[in-house]
């Protein structure tokens, strides 16, 4: 039962968190310009890859801690150098960032103002994430869903007033999101406070290395995890222009719809699968691999009616001047249905912690799509960059499970009677 409350719960909070960037995608794209949503496709972008490497993965660290044996006195010491070392990752991301600026800025075609806002943006996004996980394997579902809705109540209502009622443009966009990221930092805080999470000291130097032998290894993975799902925008404001990185930008937001539906499902299955890996029974592993087929057909169904239904959902919620969106919006879906399927088995991984093997499939099927796209972007455009979402995450679904099969046996085949 506490499975299916839940999951019941993340998706509410995940359902209504939706409608916000819905809300605004159906404002955006009727306020601002096509040229200024592709500014704000490339900002996005900006902050998926300053959130590779600001914080080192140490979220996961620190939630894959929380199921070791330890006290919570352990647990808070862990959290601790987990912290430190995202605020020393963040002193060496905008040193670096400093030290590029002119040259990242000509690249990215964006305000020099907004690259220190995604510095920050992506910051506060590291202890959301740790306040949320923290909650996420406690199984608080409740706090966790509030949490979240408000954080995309304040960003909805911000850029409402900031884009429409003051008539800022792609900049009100992005000044919304910043005053939303502090006022969420704030909250997140208190709780971390309140619920006695990290302590006010110096960590310990085991703790240090034993977050960094697990988020390290993981960098890789998590810029290819960029590579696969926010590289392309740049890619197509460089070779063709902000307006094209706006309509793929529009079609891409489109599809994100099932991704959040994928991971309040996930969320909710994390602390259940680990149970049951946990298990020495048979029969449990069993049904574990039950459900993950069921699931998978249960995409596959989804992938058909999503392939034909999102054009016309595009058009609703974007209007006629997006119609070019619809060509690839199908495609983009397909695509998500793989990442739905990736992060299935994926966690089998991170429970084994070869995170390692992760990293290098990760980067693999990122590298695909790069060359994927810059081998065939100058004569088919963005449906190229379509195509080569689809393929690239196929390839990433595949070689996570097939990895995944080799760490962790399973009964993949229904070996029924087979004896432990």
């Amino acid at each position: 039962m506490s499975l299916i409350k839940n999951s019941i719960i993340y998706t509410m909070g995940n359902s209504i968190s939706a409608l916000a960037p819905f809300v605004l995608l159906s404002i955006f794209t009727r306020k601002l310009s096509v040229a200024e949503f592709g500014e704000l496709a490339v900002f996005q972008s900006l902050i998926i890859g300053l959130s590779a490497f600001i914080g080192i993965n140490t979220i996961g660290a620190a939630n894959r801690n929380f199921y070791e044996e330890g006290s919570h006195e352990d647990n808070k010491l862990y959290n601790t150098a987990c912290f430190n070392i995202f605020f020393i990752s963040v002193f060496i991301v905008a040193s670096a960032l400093l030290l590029f600026w002119s040259s990242l800025n000509d690249w990215v075609d964006i305000n020099n103002e907004w690259i220190a806002y995604a510095i920050v943006i992506a910051s506060v996004n590291y202890v959301l994430g740790f306040r949320l996980g923290q909650w996420q394997i406690r199984e608080q579902s409740t706090p966790y869903a509030i949490t979240q809705v408000t954080n995309s109540m304040f960003n909805m209502l911000l850029s409402i007033v900031f884009v429409v009622l003051m008539n800022q443009g792609s900049e009100g966009r992005v000044i919304s999101q910043l005053i939303s990221s502090l006022i969420i930092l704030g909250i997140c805080l208190y709780f971390i406070k309140v619920d006695d999470l990290i302590k006010y000291k110096l960590p310990r130097y085991e703790d240090i290395i034993r977050a960094l032998s697990f988020g390290v290894p993981l960098i890789p993975h998590v810029f290819g995890m960029f590579l696969l799902s926010a590289v392309d925008r740049l890619i197509i404001s460089n070779k063709m222009g902000l307006e094209s990185a706006g309509i793929y930008l529009v079609a891409f937001q489109v599809s994100m719809g099932l991704v959040l539906v994928f991971d309040a499902l996930n969320k909710a299955c994390i602390p259940w699968l680990y149970n049951n890996l946990n298990s020495s029974k048979h029969s449990d592993k069993l049904k574990v691999v039950k459900y993950t087929y069921c699931a998978f057909i249960s995409l596959v169904v989804i992938a058909v009616f999503s392939y034909f239904i999102s054009p016309k959902l595009l058009l609703i919620l974007a209007g006629d001047k997006y119609i070019e969106s619809c060509k690839y919006v199908g495609l983009l879906f397909v695509g998500q249905i793989f990442s739905g399927m990736y992060l299935i088995v994926t966690n089998y991984l991170f429970y084994s912690k070869r995170t390692g093997i992760l990293s290098l499939i990760t980067i693999f099927s990122g590298t695909i799509n790069i060359v994927l796209i810059l081998a065939f972007i100058e004569n088919y455009g963005l449906m190229a960059v379509s195509w080569s979402f689809v393929i690239s995450r196929f390839i990433q679904f595949i070689l996570v499970w097939y990895a995944s099969s080799k760490f962790i046996d399973m009964p993949w085949a229904f070996e029924k009677n087979r004896v432990r």
